[in-house]
C-alpha cells in the first residue's frame, strides 16, 4: 500500500468510513478522517480504534482498505 492511497481516502468528500488491512491479518476500522494520522515522512500511520486505543502501523505493513 501506499500512502497516497491511504491519504486519498482520507481526504475523499464526502468522507467514507474504510478498513485498514494489515498483513498480519489484522483489520482495523477507521471511522472517521480523524482517526488515522500519517507521519510527516509517509511511512508510519497511527490509527485510532477507539479514544484510549491505538495502533502503529508501518504503512508498508498495510496490504489494502476496503471501504464499508
Amino acid at each position: 500500500m501506499k500512502a497516497v492511497n491511504i491519504e486519498d481516502a482520507l481526504h475523499a468528500r464526502p468522507f467514507r468510513p474504510f478498513t485498514v488491512e494489515i498483513d498480519n491479518g489484522k483489520r482495523i476500522p477507521v471511522k472517521h478522517m480523524d482517526f488515522l494520522l500519517l507521519s510527516p515522512g509517509k511511512g508510519t500511520a497511527i490509527i485510532f480504534e477507539t479514544k484510549e486505543r491505538f495502533s502503529i502501523v508501518g504503512v508498508e505493513n498495510i496490504s489494502a482498505i476496503s471501504f464499508e
